[in-house]
């Protein structure tokens, strides 16, 4: 049975991907400007990938296993994860091999991340919100 504790754990978990997602994007900026000290934030953006990762993991995880019933959710939080794993992936490759023709895909690819890290967590604090609105009607 999904409870409101479950659609909460689920809308936390998305909300801070999301937040990382807008953090990456406020890191590469740092480090795109003309900043002659761009290396320390190249590596704040990679360890920020590598968080957003993880934390879009968790997500998946939590809402593939407590939230099946609501497949947009689950497929979107499975989709997120491969993004954000094809993402860090890109930004390796640019980092490490020296490939700056692939910033052409990695940023139109962050924005696709940002569109959806703001619909999951606000489609899952919905359900929240439902949930909420029932139980007060039932009371």
């Amino acid at each position: 049975m999904t409870t409101k504790r479950d659609w909460l754990i689920a809308t936390t978990l998305l909300g801070l991907t999301a937040l990382l997602i807008v953090l990456q994007g406020l890191w590469a900026g740092l480090f795109l400007s003309t900043d002659p000290r761009s290396d320390s934030w190249v590596h704040v953006h990679d360890l920020g990938a590598w968080a957003t990762l993880l934390c879009s993991l968790a997500a998946a995880a939590w809402v593939t296993l407590r939230l099946r019933s609501d497949r947009p959710l689950w497929i979107g939080s499975i989709v997120l994860v491969l993004a954000v794993a094809g993402e860090a992936h890109l930004g390796g490759q640019i980092t490490d091999n020296g490939d700056d023709g692939l910033t052409a895909l990695h940023v139109p690819l962050a924005m696709a991340l940002v569109a959806l890290g703001v619909w999951l967590p606000l489609r899952a604090g919905r359900r929240v919100r439902g949930v909420q609105t029932s139980a007060m009607l039932d009371a």
